[in-house]
């Protein structure tokens, strides 16, 4: 069983190309896809919104934030991602000719989709709610065409993935002003849900076009958690206002199946099963905002020490046992920023940056917004182009005191690099140019 989990496993990084060089699973939770966070609002803030966090939104943002909320909420949202993916070959390809490497691929999901119940108490006001977030996106796609020179037969190639779904995060959140300018957050989060990854894999003859081999793989990633956001927020007067959360770390429980066919191969179909626990570090998110007559800025830096990813059971069939997964993971994960000051050394974590402005006309109810947002990669002497940046922007129209529609557009780019074995044994390195566009609607009707 473990020689056939490893066949599966090197099939799988070949055709999908994997990652051939990081631990497989760290990577593909927590630096694969992207993590824009929930709401329309928020996003075209950049996600800068820890210290406004004034609607249901707030259960994800900053729970503190439900506090100031007077009224029931409903609250729903959509996306709509449009996917680019671009592979270039960047070693040992002077074999290929033919090159089409770009594809396009769209998706539409739900975002989120919540209920916000205030009450009224003796000291002030304690607010619940609950509802489910799409938090993460593991949608992805990519598809390479080519042709071997290097065979004694030219022979046509062509590799495609798609990788659906997402990690979302049911969320059941209360908030209590335990002062006139303080409140104080709690929020239970349930994670699930995992990515379906389909692959192909196909030669062809140039001579007569018939098939000289065909495969298929697909990956099931199946995801479970929970943990704890503690949030706090402070209000200074009408200008200033600053929040801050502590998430406590998920151990997530991972259950893969991979299943490969050839039709090369009579009845060759395998599939293997198997499950693991890896548990996140603790994440500490600060964030202030100004209020000056109709206008808001906002910022926040998010801090997440990746180097303690921790596998909590042995790794799936590969990097040996857990302490030596572990070990690489230290050695290789958690970028961080070196300060000195007089005698002393520290080192912080590099954060993610979030920015956001939003203005409203007076007496119509309509805002504009703006953001920008840079993840930088998990894993240390990254390369730059695999920074995550995202620029944002949005309206908000309110239509009454009970209505509000939300709309938002975000744009981001990365890189990621990599390799892949051929048949021959030898590697090559490429890098996937990734462009993501995403559209959200908000909708928000409060009694």
């Amino acid at each position: 069983m473990l020689l056939l989990k490893k066949l599966v496993h090197t099939f799988l990084i070949g055709v999908l190309m994997a990652s051939v060089s990081k631990p497989a699973l760290a990577q593909e939770i927590f630096s694969k896809g992207f993590e824009l966070g929930a709401g329309s609002r928020a996003i075209a803030m950049g996600g800068a919104y820890t210290s406004i966090s004034d609607d249901y939104l707030a259960s994800w943002w900053n729970p503190a934030g439900l506090a100031q909320i007077g009224r029931f909420e409903v609250f729903g949202s959509l996306d709509r991602l449009t996917r680019e993916s671009k592979i270039d070959l960047l070693t040992n390809a002077s074999g290929f000719s033919d090159i089409n490497s770009e594809d396009e691929q769209n998706y539409t999901n739900v975002n989120s989709m919540g209920l916000v119940l205030p009450f009224t108490t003796g000291k002030g006001r304690l607010v619940m709610s609950i509802g489910l977030n799409r938090i993460k996106s593991f949608d992805s796609n990519f598809h390479f065409k080519s042709v071997d020179e290097k065979k004694d037969d030219l022979v046509n190639l062509d590799w495609s993935a798609i990788g659906r779904e997402s990690l979302d995060a049911l969320i059941i959140a209360s908030a209590l002003d335990i002062s006139p300018n303080a409140s104080i957050g709690l929020a239970l989060n349930f994670w699930k849900d995992g990515s379906d990854l389909e692959s192909g894999f196909r030669k062809v003859f140039r001579d007569d076009n018939s098939d000289v081999v065909r495969k298929a793989g697909s990956q099931d990633i199946d995801i479970s958690g929970m943990n704890f956001k503690l949030g706090a927020l402070f209000r200074m007067g009408r200008v200033l206002q600053i929040g801050a959360t502590v998430a406590t770390p998920i151990t997530f429980k991972v259950k893969e199946s991979l299943t490969v066919s050839a039709e090369t191969f009579p009845d060759s179909l395998s599939t293997v099963s198997f499950e693991h626990k890896i548990r996140s570090p603790w994440t500490i998110t600060t964030g202030a905002s100004i209020h000056l007559l109709n206008f808001v800025f906002s910022g926040d830096l998010e801090f997440s020490d990746w180097s303690q990813i921790r596998y909590k059971t042995d790794p799936p069939f590969e990097r040996g046992s857990m302490a030596e997964a572990n070990q690489l993971i230290a050695e290789n994960y958690g970028p961080e920023y070196k300060i000195e000051i007089g005698q002393v050394d520290f080192t912080i974590p590099k954060p993610r940056v979030r920015l956001g402005a939003e203005f409203t006309i007076p007496q119509t109810g309509l805002s504009f917004r703006g953001g920008y947002f840079n993840d930088p990669a998990i894993v240390k002497d990254a390369h730059s182009d695999e920074d995550k940046e995202f620029y944002s922007g949005g309206l908000g129209f309110q239509f009454d005191n009970h209505v509000k529609l939300d709309l938002t557009f975000v744009h981001g780019s990365w890189s990621n690099f990599d390799s892949v074995e051929l048949e021959s044994g030898e590697f090559v390195d490429y890098v996937e140019e990734i462009k993501a566009n995403k559209l959200f609607v908000s909708l928000a009707i409060r009694y």
